[in-house]
């Protein structure tokens, strides 16, 4: 028997209950099953028909990529290995830490530099909620919970700066006068309201803790960056896992 694309198949017919259902199952070339339990070849075994040991689960192997891909539909999820949300979240936490330490700085820091920071502190807040449903982890984030979590203060702020939330909300960064060092405000406009003014730091600072928060809340553990000791002579490097720029 031949489907209707062309690729073999073969009908075997299982009894249920004294119902009996005709099982049409196909074998396609680029994907192979092999037994769990043993390894053997059960490509052509009907779904319903263990192997030889008695075993029915089976593993596939030599997956033609094209065959299991997600239909390009819209409204789908897009799923892309490459965005590790973990990662997201620690360019969050290094962005508000690298601000920290510009509103601070001995020595003034060109506008530029500061507003750059503040753009991608801002930017990673709203970033952090496409990562975390790029993959299927972690289980208990859900879509529809990060669409509240960007509509409520204080990440509407950012998602409206990035044009995310949807909304009619505009913002834009101003430079603080008379400040001892570069730093920003963060106007919010709503339509029929007076503007809102943030400081950044504060705001973002504010972001990061709601992220904190809602995923705290949904048992999933954080990242954090850890000092690495250099060796004597050595520069002194940063890497993954530091409580100081969590």
């Amino acid at each position: 028997m031949v489907d209707a694309a062309g690729s073999p198949s073969r009908v075997y017919r299982l009894t249920v209950r004294d119902a009996t259902i005709d099982v049409v199952t196909e074998v396609r070339s680029g994907a192979r099953y092999r037994c769990a339990a043993c390894a053997r070849d059960v490509t052509g075994l009907a779904w319903t028909q263990p192997c030889l040991c008695g075993e029915t689960y089976r593993a596939r192997v030599d997956m033609d990529e094209t065959l299991y891909r997600m239909p390009d539909l819209p409204g789908l999820p897009r799923f892309d290995p490459l965005k590790d949300w973990r990662i997201k979240y620690l360019q969050l936490s290094w962005n508000v830490s690298s601000l920290d330490r510009q509103y601070v700085s001995a020595v003034r820091l060109p506008p530029d530099t500061v507003r750059a920071t503040v753009v991608l502190a801002l930017r990673c807040c709203v970033d952090l909620a496409d990562w975390l449903t790029a993959g299927p982890e972690p289980h208990t984030v859900t879509a529809r919970d990060l669409e509240r979590l960007l509509h409520a203060d204080p990440l509407r702020v950012a998602a409206d700066f990035c044009g995310r939330s949807g909304g009619t909300g505009s913002v834009r960064l101003t430079p603080v006068a008379f400040a001892p060092t570069s730093r920003f405000w963060i106007e919010h406009s709503l339509p029929g309201t007076k503007p809102v003014r943030y400081d950044a730091l504060d705001l973002v600072r504010r972001c990061r803790e709601a992220w904190r928060q809602y995923l705290g809340s949904h048992a999933v553990t954080l990242p954090r960056w850890e000092q690495v000791e250099p060796p004597a002579g050595v520069r002194q490097r940063i890497s993954p896992t530091s409580p100081a720029l969590s």
